[in-house]
């Protein structure tokens, strides 16, 4: 806080030297006034100046210091603020306007009284009021600006303890409204009030003090344009290079929110939505594990419905052989680091040949090539992936005591989810699938334990040239028997 109170008083340095030129320069006391009266009403300042200073300072000073302890004191405490003390910090800016436009306003007044003591006339009166103020105002508008801007880390961190659901401090516009008043419209003003604190033969001697007040009005403006401008670019340029890591997949970003105007508002509602983005993201990362990438990624595109179309697919099927005895062998945590290696054996060699696996079932688990979206050659992918997890089963440490059956099957399914409006799967439903399971049960007792039906072999092109037949078996709740193979 010990910023505020050094661009405060800089401010106040500022405006004062802008109301002597205004009274030295611009305006100066007329010829009537002899030098012994100025040297008199010179000397009267001096001591009022120095009286008024030193009040201000025992009174002000204190005022300003508990204020400021206040707003600030719960940041050293390490504690989260209060309501009011959220209030006191957002409106501290505001509130040290009003403090220092009161001093000036008592400045005018006081300055006023003591001129008028020395009857000079109420337009020399008037002309040392117009010029305090029209100091103060400078000294006001410039210690808002500059303690709002500097108190922004400090605002971002109460803001952080809560949403800022509205604004709390002025707007854009209104800050752009009040850098053009002190930038542009003060030093214009100023010409005017120049032109009637003058008698009609010193109006004609203007041309100095007017073009000096026009340079004031642009230089000042310049300045006072570009603050406010900063207040506004700084934060929108912070939030446009967090966009950008928002678009290179990075969620866990959020803004500091550090105003409590509209640009505090359009901070928190970014934090909103990349929070929402972030939700979005795992929720569709979690439904992408539990129902499959091709899946969910049709779910979000074309939405769900009860249902499914008719698809020629190839399916694979893996059962862990003798999963009774192991149950009832092997402690059960062991038993699970098993099953989730087999599984992950499984995922991996139908993930790796552009399948995927529909569903866990116990200790089993069907993988489908070639739904919900398309895969040519599923029958050749299905043969592939059933070598590669006979490969990677026989990897597995012996520890684990999984040996597994696999079954591959093809032809029409039925794809689509099944269930009711509040709770359905994604599944696919046919011969094959039974074909694939009954061809698994056989497979447990068979060498190398994995069969393929023949049309899926024939279907296979090279892939399937790879298998050799191994017989023919009518299984089991079918009519006609079904041509075994096995890899080569």
């Amino acid at each position: 806080m010990w910023r505020a109170g050094g661009l405060l008083a800089a401010a106040n340095l500022v405006g004062a030297s802008l109301s002597w030129l205004y009274l030295a320069v611009i305006s100066p006391n007329p010829p009537e006034i002899t030098d012994a009266i100025q040297a008199d009403i010179r000397q009267t300042s001096i001591v009022t100046f120095a009286v008024f200073m030193a009040v201000s300072a025992l009174v002000v000073g204190p005022i300003v210091n508990a204020r400021a302890n206040r707003v600030a004191g719960w940041a050293g405490e390490g504690r989260p603020p209060a309501p009011d003390e959220v209030e006191g910090v957002l409106a501290f800016p505001r509130w040290l306007l009003v403090a220092a436009q009161s001093v000036w306003l008592c400045a005018a007044v006081t300055f006023g009284v003591q001129q008028a003591t020395f009857d000079v006339g109420p337009l020399l009166v008037w002309r040392v009021v117009t010029g305090i103020l029209l100091g103060g105002l400078i000294t006001s508008t410039l210690t808002y600006l500059s303690v709002e801007r500097t108190l922004r880390p400090l605002a971002g961190l109460v803001l952080s303890y809560g949403v800022l659901d509205r604004p709390r401090a002025p707007g854009i516009l209104p800050r752009i409204v009040v850098s053009w008043l002190l930038g542009s419209g003060l030093p214009l003003l100023s010409v005017g009030l120049t032109q009637t604190i003058r008698t009609p033969q010193e109006r004609q001697q203007l041309t100095g003090a007017i073009w000096f007040l026009v340079a004031v009005g642009l230089v000042t403006g310049a300045a006072i344009m570009v603050i406010a401008g900063k207040s506004v670019a700084e934060p929108i340029r912070d939030l446009r290079e967090l966009q950008r890591e928002v678009q290179l997949g990075r969620y866990d970003v959020r803004v500091a929110v550090s105003d409590a105007s509209e640009v505090g508002l359009l901070q928190t509602g970014f934090n909103e939505m990349v929070a929402g983005l972030d939700e979005r993201r795992r929720l569709q990362d979690l439904f992408g594990r539990h129902v499959g990438e091709d899946v969910a990624r049709q779910a979000l595109e074309r939405g769900i419905e009860l249902g499914g179309e008719v698809r020629d697919v190839s399916v694979l099927f893996a059962d862990v052989v003798g999963s009774t005895t192991l149950a009832a062998q092997r402690p059960a945590d062991e038993l699970l680091r098993g099953l989730n290696a087999f599984f992950g054996a499984v995922v991996h060699a139908a993930r790796t040949e552009g399948g995927w696996v529909n569903k866990f079932a116990g200790d089993g688990a069907l993988c489908v090539f070639g739904a919900p979206g398309d895969l040519p050659g599923h029958r050749a992918a299905a043969l592939r992936a059933a070598g590669r997890l006979r490969d990677l089963l026989a990897a597995l440490p012996a520890s684990y005591g999984i040996e597994a059956a696999i079954g591959v099957s093809s032809g029409t399914v039925t794809a689509g989810n099944v269930g009711a409006e509040e709770r359905f799967e994604y599944t696919v439903i046919g011969d094959p699938v039974n074909e694939a399971a009954r061809l698994t049960e056989l497979a447990k007792t068979a060498p190398g334990r994995v069969l393929a039906s023949g049309p899926t072999v024939a279907g296979a092109g090279a892939d399937g040239a790879a298998w050799r037949g191994v017989g023919a078996e009518t299984l089991r709740g079918r009519s006609a028997p079904t041509e075994l193979y096995a890899p080569g």
